[in-house]
């Protein structure tokens, strides 16, 4: 791992710590996520297609479509993958019935 590479995984790890919040990922899995509500989503001429709520996630965590994830008692799926890089995994969160 380069030392930049490194500077940004502390710095990931940093940001999650003070603004993340305990989640459970899956089956018990303890996750941490960064949940954001009222992403816009842009169409293709730039005008708003949807509003939707997302997850960020560390990219060791695995995220993946299908699962299902608790953020302070709220139940959510994870809908699909939105846009990842080497360190972070922003998903579309749908709440889940159950």
């Amino acid at each position: 791992m380069s030392r930049t590479s490194a500077a940004f995984a502390r710095m990931h790890d940093r940001l999650f710590a003070h603004l993340g919040d305990e989640a459970v990922l899956r089956d018990g899995e303890p996750a941490i996520v960064v949940v954001t509500e009222n992403v816009e989503l842009l169409g293709d001429y730039g005008q708003v297609a949807q509003t939707v709520t997302t997850g960020t996630f560390l990219v060791s965590q695995t995220p993946r479509p299908g699962d299902a994830l608790t953020v302070a008692g709220q139940a959510w799926q994870i809908d699909r993958i939105l846009r990842g890089d080497a360190h972070t995994v922003e998903c579309i969160l749908r709440k889940s019935a159950a």
